[in-house]
């Protein structure tokens, strides 16, 4: 009788592992962490390859500018990282990794790593961890919906804190339209061999006692141009400052292009492929963390001199990050100096160093001054003129730079219409257009204005001018266009009115509407109120300096007529 195993040597072989079973353990064990780190290494060299490219294009272009790139990744995008990039990338990660197997396996069953369990090992080991990643994909969908719809509003909260309203009437000093000046630029660039960039206006000192439409046609509008050396790749510097001197009305003179070459030690220029060449480079080695718009870039002619000012601005906050102005970057024939606002006060430079871009930024938060709900609906707040599809200052719509009647100050001007679909002019944004040392500006929502639509106006004045004068018929049939609408001295509005590159009219526009037509030349000049059928016209047919006395008494009988009939009509 063959011998019994004892229920000691049963408990032992019931323990016992073989070494085939430890084997393929370890094996399953190995292939598991080799995945896992196959799929973060995978990952993780993916996105440092992609960092290298990105560093090394900012290192080429700004050198030590990486650290402002570096910055506005990091502060401006933190919630694309963190809620939508983090959890992505930890989704992907996941996907690609299998699972810890916590099962108990039922004893006496061959292990998971052994030859005669094949249905296990054809499974190729443990299943992905597609429950975590269907969590960190979740969170990342709901990361994206933040970021893309919550927290824009969030951060324009933040500006509306520095948002006033009123009503008080304001008053500025006539100015060529930006559009005529734009034309003439492209067309009297002279022998200068370069390619212009944008036309701004920077007003010189007499601009605040500029005035039109009186029939004098006296007054000119500064504008400037920057225009780059051509080369390979943006090999070279800046070649010359254009100054446009356009008259408010009149024939624009032949001496009004004018330029200010740009010698040879300023090399160095904005937006260049080449570090040598590139102004980015030397901001950045005096101030690393510098930040400025390229549209905000403009220069100016100091004399024969060229000066060129670069806006600078800041961050600040933490998720709610909001930019701030931070003085200016000047590069003269002396070199380049990075000024702090503090600075910048001081040096009283010309034009507006206040950041355009960033009086746009305050304008638009406008609209987050109510709810997230009324942000979404689009319920709050204001629109550009542009909304209107004959609006005449479609061209350049917002953040008209305007000089103050008054003390000579600069704001940046913004016609507004209520959302929807209203045209009317209801209000204006006024942003301060130099910087004050002060930190961010107070934007100023200014309710006096209640004025139609542009394109309304347009047709104001178009009936205006015939009913005053038959010519005008033939004129609109010709081209005659109205090229910007703009606030103007004491609560009025002005139009300029012309064709090709010369204002030859100007329209005045009451608070109450009345428009009058005036002609630059002969002093003629044509109304029509808002509401009335007929009124007075005054034709000199000549300057009023030919006039004999009899003409002139003739003139302010037919003024103090119109003057009475208003004031019966009012009455």
């Amino acid at each position: 009788m063959a011998d019994q195993p004892t229920s000691a040597d049963s408990g032992q072989k019931k323990t016992s592992k073989s070494p085939q079973a430890s084997q393929g353990k370890k094996a399953a064990q190995a292939t598991t962490s080799g995945e896992e780190a196959s799929a973060l290494g995978i990952l993780v060299a993916l996105l440092i390859f992609v960092l290298i490219i990105a560093g090394a294009w900012a290192t080429w272009t700004r050198g030590l500018g990486l650290l402002a790139v570096a910055e506005t990744a990091l502060r401006v995008h933190t919630p694309l990282i963190l809620g939508c990039l983090l959890p992505l990338f930890l989704a992907a990660y996941w996907v690609g990794t299998p699972a810890k197997k916590t099962q108990k396996k039922p004893a006496g069953l061959p292990p998971v790593g052994s030859s005669s369990n094949p249905r296990q090992k054809s499974q190729g080991g443990r299943p992905p961890r597609t429950g975590a990643a269907a969590l960190a994909a979740l969170l990342a969908l709901t990361g994206a919906g933040y970021t893309f719809t919550v927290h824009p509003y969030v951060v324009a909260k933040a500006y509306t804190a520095d948002t006033v309203t009123d009503d008080a009437v304001t008053s500025f000093a006539d100015r060529a339209p930006w559009i005529v000046a734009n034309n003439y630029a492209q067309r009297d660039q002279g022998d200068v061999i370069g390619d212009r960039e944008d036309v701004h206006y920077v007003p010189a000192a007499q601009d605040a006692q500029a005035k039109a439409g009186d029939g004098t046609g006296q007054g000119t509008s500064r504008y400037t141009v920057l225009v780059k050396e051509r080369g390979v790749l943006g090999t070279g510097g800046y070649e010359a400052v254009q100054t446009l001197t356009m008259p408010t009305t009149g024939t624009i003179p032949a001496s009004a292009s004018s330029f200010c070459p740009v010698p040879e030690q300023m090399g160095r220029r904005l937006e260049t492929t080449w570090p040598w060449y590139s102004l980015a480079w030397s901001i950045h080695a005096r101030a690393p963390f510098a930040h400025w718009n390229k549209s905000d870039v403009y220069g100016y002619c100091e004399g024969d001199s060229p000066v060129v000012v670069v806006p600078l601005y800041r961050y600040e906050g933490f998720w709610k990050v909001t930019r701030v102005p931070n003085g200016a970057a000047v590069y003269t024939p002396e070199g380049l100096e990075v000024l702090s606002a503090a600075e910048l006060v001081e040096a009283d430079l010309a034009g507006p160093t206040y950041p355009r871009s960033l009086a746009k930024i305050q304008r638009e938060a406008i609209n987050a001054g109510g709810s997230l709900t009324q942000w979404w609906g689009s319920k709050y707040g204001y629109d550009l003129t542009d909304t209107d599809a004959e609006d005449a200052n479609a061209q350049n719509p917002s953040e008209f730079t305007m000089v103050s009647a008054g003390d000579g100050a600069m704001s940046y001007v913004s016609p507004l219409t209520p959302r929807g679909s209203s045209q009317s002019i209801t209000a204006l944004s006024l942003v301060p257009a130099v910087q004050d040392g002060q930190g961010r500006a107070v934007l100023t929502l200014n309710t006096a204005t209640d004025l139609p639509a542009t394109s309304t106006l347009v047709t104001a004045i178009k009936e205006s001018s015939v009913q005053g004068d038959n010519a005008w018929t033939t004129r609109w049939s010709a081209g005659m266009s109205v090229y910007e609408i703009l606030p103007a001295k004491d609560g009025h509005w002005a139009a300029s009115i012309g064709q090709g590159q010369a204002v030859s009219y100007r329209a005045d526009i009451s608070p109450q509407g009345q428009v009058t037509v005036v002609n630059a030349e002969t002093g003629q000049s044509s109304g029509r109120g808002a509401g009335s059928a007929e009124s007075a016209t005054l034709d000199a047919g000549k300057p009023l300096s030919q006039m004999t006395e009899a003409e002139l008494l003739e003139l302010i009988q037919q003024a103090a007529g119109e003057l009475e009939q208003r004031h019966s009509s009012g009455n």
